[in-house]
């Protein structure tokens, strides 16, 4: 059974999933990828609903997430771009 904080969450994440989808895709200009953050950022929210202490930043609290799992996508992908590079002749 769904706490109080959940139901919350996982309403907030489908009424506000293109708002989402569109800051994902401002950060990596592509369609499956944005799609791929907004799934990640939303089982981190589901996961760690629980600690947000105040009702009234849930909503930062998701805007943060989906940021901060776009942010960590690029570097990651940099890093493998990075090395593809210096792997080629």
């Amino acid at each position: 059974m769904k706490t109080k904080r959940e139901k919350q969450t996982e309403d907030l994440l489908l009424s506000q999933y293109s708002r989402y989808y569109r800051l994902a895709y401002s950060y990596v200009h592509n369609e499956q990828d944005a799609l791929d953050i907004v799934q990640e950022s939303a089982y981190k929210a589901m996961r760690d609903c629980r600690s947000v202490q105040n009702d009234a930043y849930l909503g930062t609290w998701l805007y943060r997430i989906v940021i901060n799992t776009a942010l960590e996508f690029l570097r990651k992908h940099k890093r493998e771009d990075t090395v593809e590079e210096v792997t080629e002749p």
